[in-house]
């Protein structure tokens, strides 16, 4: 068995604020295609328990998803075993004691858990109050703030979260949404710098006009 030197936590851990955009996007990438090489099996192997003390690094510096103990092949349209994974990793449909049905689906909203960590640095945030009740942006909405509106990987994150399973995407569309960033990565990382120096910019022109106003 190889010998990982570290999970994606201790790797974030690490990088607090400090891991620039194309390396977030290279993760990310990595993550998908692992999931979406599970999809593509016949039938379809759902991992169920993708966190980010399951996606490792090897000493080399490659990114492999691991812990397979609760994974299980869709033989069916839906599988309906209770609670899978870790709970703030986990979509509403999979959190129903009653009534939980799910697919591959799971595994798209966790990568966009994984997506949001990976984006902000920190652990995820989210209530846990409202599961299914509550929209997931709304219980997540302090990883979100913390991500920002104009990072790159809001979006791939936002339809990964998707309270109706439905509205997910595939994985394999979702890594040619992420390998466009990879592609790209120049272009984006220059705009997004370009709006985090004009809003700080904002910011501090109305600190100066507020100051001047309270002067007077």
């Amino acid at each position: 068995m190889e010998k990982m030197q570290e999970n994606l936590r201790q790797f974030l851990d690490k990088c607090k604020k400090s891991l620039r955009l194309p390396k977030q996007f290279r993760i990310s990438l990595e993550i998908i295609r692992g999931v979406a090489f599970l999809h593509q099996q016949t039938p379809p192997l759902v991992h169920r328990d993708l966190n980010d003390r399951n996606v490792m690094f090897s000493t080399e510096g490659v990114i492999k998803i691991g812990d397979f103990g609760q994974s299980k092949l869709k033989k069916d349209l839906y599988l309906t075993s209770g609670q899978p994974g870790m709970v703030t990793f986990m979509p509403p449909e999979a959190l129903n004691a009653d009534k939980s049905k799910y697919n591959e689906s799971l595994d798209i909203f966790s990568v966009g858990v994984l997506m949001l960590e990976i984006g902000t640095q920190q652990e995820p945030l989210v209530n846990l109050c409202g599961i299914g009740v509550i929209r997931e942006v709304d219980r997540r909405e302090k990883d979100l703030k913390a991500l920002g509106e104009e990072h790159p990987l809001r979006q791939p994150v936002l339809l990964c979260l998707k309270d109706n399973p439905k509205e997910r995407p595939k994985a394999s569309d979702l890594q040619k949404d992420v390998l466009a960033l990879v592609d790209g990565r120049v272009e984006v990382y220059i705009h997004y710098m370009i709006h985090v120096h004009v809003h700080e910019f904002c910011m501090s022109q109305m600190y100066v006009l507020y100051s001047y106003t309270m002067a007077l």
